[in-house]
């Protein structure tokens, strides 16, 4: 299926980068960060997400694996099209859980990987096999199980953007449907599991008070990722929830930050260091 990605371009470009958005959002959502990094000499792809934004398909229903298969498909149309050397991925949230899944099918093509409060871990903290269980038994019920609304007030503690997610009509504020609770449950745990399977440079940003995706998946995704020696950092925020790059005390140190370590990585191809897988 072809996606409608929309391209952000830089002057004179260095590098780009394919950013995905997370559950219950849309691309709009991230025009301030693809501002940032256009302004910083990065070409920005980005899409709505089925069921998300101004995609098609009934709102926020979606399976997470057939999303990873998308991205998979907006990987090969950005190649095919951008006019850099080096591809960047960033997703946040569900689009950090997507995009970790993607690049762990195929690393080939990628400079870095970037993710924000990755949905590694949505359920509270209960044992990976009891969450399959219960996850795979909802998918076989046409009704799924109870689920409760995404709660704006855990995504930030600004107050206007919390206002500004409230009042946006293209965002999802409805209970989260049963297909996409139990499909996000099923592929952490797959991704967690194959964590050690990484390949290519890594950054992961998350907040330490984030009650949304559990900060420790991150740190225990992070650890394992190492194990065939890519680059791996781990950046917890303090104080920070959900949307990191929103919180007032971070935005700004956060979006330095990532451009930074693009930059480093690029550094590393320029003097000869290229990826090991690509």
């Amino acid at each position: 299926m072809k996606l409608d990605i929309k391209k952000h371009l830089a002057q004179d470009p260095k590098a780009s980068v394919l950013l995905l958005h997370g559950y219950a959002e849309h691309q709009g959502r991230y025009a301030g960060m693809i501002d940032y990094l256009v302004d910083a000499g990065f070409d920005v792809y980005s899409y709505d997400q089925q069921g998300h934004g101004k995609s098609p398909g009934p709102r926020a229903k979606v399976d997470v694996g057939k999303l990873i298969k998308d991205h998979l498909e907006a990987r090969k149309q950005v190649e095919s099209i951008m006019r850099t050397e080096d591809l960047f991925l960033f997703g946040h949230s569900m689009g950090g859980l997507i995009t970790a899944a993607s690049n762990l099918i195929n690393p080939r093509n990628v400079r870095g990987v970037a993710l924000s409060g990755p949905a590694f871990d949505t359920s509270g903290g209960l044992d990976p096999e009891i969450v399959m269980t219960v996850a795979k038994t909802a998918l076989k019920f046409p009704g799924g199980m109870p689920t409760a609304a995404l709660d704006p007030e855990n995504l930030c503690s600004d107050p206007d953007v919390v206002e500004d997610y409230k009042n946006d009509p293209l965002n999802y504020t409805g209970k989260v449907p049963a297909l996409t609770a139990s499909t996000m449950l099923i592929q952490g745990v797959e991704t967690m599991n194959r964590a050690e399977k990484w390949q290519n440079p890594l950054v992961i940003f998350h907040g330490s008070d984030d009650v949304v995706c559990d900060p420790a998946a991150s740190w225990h995704f992070s650890q394992a990722a190492t194990a065939n020696g890519a680059p791996v950092e781990m950046i917890e925020v303090p104080g920070a929830k959900h949307e990191v790059f929103n919180e007032p005390h971070a935005r700004a140190m956060l979006l330095e930050t990532l451009e930074m370590w693009m930059n480093s990585q690029i550094r590393r191809r320029q003097m000869g260091t290229p990826n090991l897988y690509g």
